[in-house]
C-alpha cells in the first residue's frame, strides 16, 4: 500500500505512515490476511494504544491510516467493508490559543534581549512565522529597502534517509503556498543585526564558515539550526 498508493504524499507524511504502522500495527495484525481483519482486530489496537499511554490525537491518526489503507483495499476490489469504519475513538480536546497579554509580551522580549537566538524569537513575535520557516529563511528571501519578507520555504527533516541519518533540508512550506509579509521598521533592524554577526563570524571563519543554504540564522560556523535548540 504505502508503495502503490501513497504515489503523491509528501515524504515526511509517508515515513510517519511508516513509523505508526511499524510501531502500532504490524505487531498485532500485521501477519493477518487482509481479508481476515475486523473491527475487533482494529478496535483493539486503538484499546492497546491507549492503555499504553498514547495521547487521543495519535489514536486518530493511527485510525485515519487504517482507514484511508482499506478504503483503498476496497477500490481494488481485495475487502467489501471497511473494518476501520466507525471505530469507537476518544475524544480530541483542542488546546486553546494562548495569546501574550501586553505585559507578557513585554516580558518576553525583555526576557530574550541579548540571548543567543533573540532576533529569531523577535521574528517569530512580529511575523506569526513558523518555526521551520524562520529556520528554513534564506538571504534572498528578505528585501531589507521594502521591508518585505518573502515566505516560500521551510527547513525540515529529511525523512526519506531514515530516523538516525537523516540530514535537514529546504523544502515546500507546510501549506505549499508562497506569501509575502510587510513588518515594521524594527524587525529588519533585528535582520540587520544578525546579518552583521554572520559577516564577523564568516571572516574571522573564512572557508571553516558553512551556510551553503544561504540561511538568515545559523551557528556561529555557518551551519542551520535545529528547532530543538530553540
Amino acid at each position: 500500500w504505502l508503495d502503490n498508493f501513497l504515489l503523491n504524499t509528501r515524504d515526511s507524511t509517508r515515513y510517519q505512515y511508516e513509523q505508526y504502522l511499524r510501531l502500532y500495527v504490524y505487531p498485532r495484525i500485521g501477519s493477518t490476511r487482509l481479508q481476515k481483519i475486523t473491527k475487533p482486530m482494529i478496535q483493539m489496537i486503538i484499546t492497546k494504544m491507549l492503555s499504553d499511554g498514547r495521547s487521543p490525537k495519535t489514536c486518530k491518526n493511527v485510525n485515519g491510516i487504517l482507514h484511508h489503507m482499506f478504503d483503498d483495499a476496497i477500490s481494488s476490489e481485495y475487502i467489501r467493508t471497511n473494518p476501520a469504519h466507525k471505530t469507537k475513538l476518544p475524544k480530541v480536546e483542542k488546546k486553546e490559543l494562548c495569546v501574550l497579554s501586553g505585559d507578557a509580551y513585554t516580558a518576553f522580549l525583555r526576557e530574550i534581549s541579548g540571548k543567543p537566538y533573540e532576533h529569531i524569537f523577535y521574528l517569530a513575535v512580529f511575523s506569526g512565522m513558523r518555526e521551520g520557516e524562520i529556520l528554513g529563511l534564506t538571504c534572498d528571501c528578505i528585501d531589507f529597502d521594502t521591508n518585505k519578507i518573502t515566505v516560500k520555504q521551510q527547513l525540515k527533516r529529511d525523512s526519506k534517509i531514515g530516523e538516525k541519518n537523516s540530514q535537514y533540508i529546504l523544502a515546500d512550506t507546510k501549506t505549499g503556498n508562497h506569501r509575502t509579509l510587510i513588518l515594521d521598521n524594527s524587525v529588519f533592524d533585528a535582520l540587520r543585526k544578525e546579518k552583521s554577526r554572520q559577516a564577523q563570524n564568516k571572516l574571522k571563519l573564512g572557508r571553516d564558515f558553512k551556510n551553503e543554504k544561504n540561511l538568515v540564522f545559523t551557528d556561529d560556523f555557518g551551519n542551520h539550526i535545529n528547532g530543538s535548540t530553540l
